[in-house]
């Protein structure tokens, strides 16, 4: 008994210590550039990673001015554990030129201090560097500022052939003309425009849509990004595109466009969710009306005309084993092998593919025949960020093995989803797969488990298990000491003590084929003691302001209902599940339901705070 508890707490101690290797909290600065030329623009982003949440800092930045903001987040699946990663980009002018620094920040994040250096930057005399793009790092070229500074160039460029561009649009020689009375802004209001141009302005919860916000001029001048759109009430993704330069028309109008910023959005709750401002600063000539022959640079401020996306919740007539996949989506299923010996090791690719979100997606029932034994899933996700709408690709590795001699056929595996051209659910599944096994080649009782490559960390593995190894061994030897300690109280123990304890133990009848009676009142007070002790579990749920710890606790609160009430000892989800259904037990739909919305919870990068409270009202609803 006490080497199995030797043994329970090493491994305690073992999976807690590989747990902190594997998710550590850690900040970060980098910076687009070493160096740059005294107008040339850079990026300084403060990374988060393995965080639940962070918010934008506020950096001092004496030596520069901060002239847009930018923030991204990605959140990664891989064999059910979720990691998120938070980008927070601000676009710096430098002040003067020389040495100059991107401060380091302190921050606390989930009640953790986690801290980055500075980054000194050298800032030349001259404007601009001509080799300033080399110098940029792979995060800069990829964000959405590197193609503002690209589109920059690329409208100065313009305004300085613009003799040479027969597609340029053609306007006065001053570029613009104002009369008596009229601002600059005014001046220019209707020459140098921002349009935002959404794919929808009406969508589901969960459904993706892009948007882009484009720059239209119609005159020549140059652009320089003030304010950066962000989407608070969105999960967003770039488009990795290259910029590009077209003509469009707009009321009878011809202008010259480019792209600011393009991206896809989904919706993290209902509503209508208006989308931010886009702000730039331009820089052009002008004549004025009072003095036609004078010439002269101008300056205005352009922004985005506000625009809101209206975002419909979701029918409520959910199939019951949506997970919350919306879009358009197919189903596929293969095996490595249709043929092979029993006892050799398989595994099912089931893949899930479309257009649209697949956050919250766990793996699909599957109906294994009972001559295949599967083993846990490994599941990975893929985005292709170079088009819109963005395809994406959910795919589930299962290791099987055939347990003896025969034909198997793995039944149609069927997927759930909210089709948003058709307004409704759909359901796909694959087609049935058939698996012949021969004889196994050599005999084993007990067959061997698939081994599953592991891609962590091998060298922080290793340091794991060293001092778990250190911890096991700490723990013999308490362990050892203490039974010492207890031989040695037992042998001075007084004989009278001994004797009485043996007439007792003689004269007692305890029938060892026989289990007490609880009478009704026993009954009633263990009853009444497991009510108390649910009704203090949700008033800890009730208590957790963490979203996430809120979900994992009340699917640990599920579990543990479901074990008493179905006296099962098994903690595995889907077979308690499976007991449920084979059972009598009311509540089953809500309790499907609250396992569902759990799962989609903890998968989901940001869950709002309705969610929260409407999963804590039907757990009380539901247990109670």
């Amino acid at each position: 008994m006490n080497k199995r508890k030797i043994f329970a707490t090493g491994l305690t101690a073992l999976f807690i210590l590989l747990a902190i290797a594997l998710h550590a909290q850690t900040l970060s600065l980098s910076v687009s550039a070493k160096t740059i030329g005294s107008r040339d623009v850079l990026e300084a982003t403060y990374s988060f990673s393995g965080v639940n949440s962070a918010s934008q800092p506020s950096p001092d930045f004496k030596d520069w001015n901060a002239v847009g903001t930018n923030e991204s987040s990605e959140t990664n699946i891989i064999n059910g554990k979720v990691s998120s990663s938070y980008n927070y980009t601000f676009e710096l002018m430098p002040k003067h030129s020389g040495t100059l620094t991107v401060p380091g920040i302190t921050v606390s994040v989930n009640g953790k201090q986690l801290s980055c250096n500075a980054v000194i930057v050298n800032v030349s005399d001259k404007a601009h560097l001509q080799n300033n793009n080399n110098n940029s790092s792979a995060g800069a070229q990829n964000s959405p500022f590197a193609a503002m500074q690209q589109m920059q160039q690329q409208m100065q460029q313009m305004m300085n052939d613009m003799g040479a561009d027969d597609n340029y649009p053609q306007q006065p020689t001053s570029g613009v003309v104002v009369h008596n009375g009229q601002s600059l802004d005014d001046a220019v209001k209707d020459k140098i425009l921002i349009r935002i141009i959404p794919s929808k302005t009406t969508c589901y919860v969960g459904e993706p849509i892009s948007v882009d916000y484009e720059i239209c001029t119609s005159v020549p001048c140059n652009i320089t990004p003030s304010r950066i759109p962000s989407f608070g009430s969105f999960s967003v993704t770039d488009l990795k595109q290259a910029p590009s330069v077209h003509n469009v028309e707009i009321n009878g109008k011809t202008y010259r466009a480019q792209s600011l910023r393009t991206a896809q959005l989904v919706a993290l709750k209902t509503g209508n969710l208006p989308l931010d401002q886009a702000i730039v600063n331009c820089q052009f000539n002008y004549t004025d009306v009072s003095n036609p022959m004078g010439a002269y640079l101008g300056s205005a401020v352009v922004k985005s005309k506000p625009l809101t996306i209206h975002v419909l919740p979701l029918p409520a007539n959910k199939p019951a084993d949506f997970s919350g996949a919306v879009g358009q989506f197919s189903i596929t299923a293969t095996v490595d092998k249709n043929s092979l010996p029993a006892q050799e090791n398989n595994t099912l690719h089931l893949q899930i593919k479309g257009l649209g979100t697949l956050d919250g997606v766990t793996l699909p029932q599957i109906s294994f025949p009972e001559n295949i034994q599967s083993y846990d899933a490994k599941d990975s996700q893929s985005v292709d960020k170079s088009q819109l709408p963005m395809v994406i690709t959910r795919a589930f590795d299962i290791p099987f093995i055939g347990n003896a001699k025969g034909v198997s056929v793995i039944p149609p595996i069927k997927f759930s989803y909210f089709d948003t051209k058709k307004n409704d659910y759909e359901t796909v599944a694959t087609d049935s797969i058939k698996i012949a096994f021969s004889a196994p080649i050599a005999t084993d009782d007990n067959p061997e488990k698939p081994v599953v490559q592991n891609e962590g960390n091998m060298q922080s593995l290793w340091i794991v298990a060293g001092l778990a190894i250190i911890v096991l061994l700490y723990l013999f030897l308490r362990e050892r000491k203490i039974n010492k300690q207890k031989l040695k109280d037992k042998k001075e123990i007084p004989e009278a003590v001994v004797k009485e304890e043996n007439i007792v133990t003689e004269n007692a009848e305890m029938p060892l084929d026989e289990t007490p009676t609880l009478s009704e009142e026993d009954r009633a007070a263990i009853a009444l003691e497991k009510k108390e002790k649910l009704k203090e579990s949700l008033l800890d749920l009730e208590l957790e302001v963490n979203n996430h710890q809120f979900f994992v606790l009340a699917k640990a609160l599920l579990i543990q209902h479901l074990q008493d009430s179905l006296h099962a000892d098994s903690t595995n989800e889907h077979e308690l599940l499976q007991k449920l259904d084979e059972s009598e037990m009311k509540n089953t739909t809500e309790i499907k339901d609250l396992f569902a919305r759990c799962n989609k919870a903890l998968y989901m990068p940001v869950v709002s705070s309705a969610e929260h409270d409407e999963v804590l009202k039907k757990l009380k609803a539901t247990l109670v």
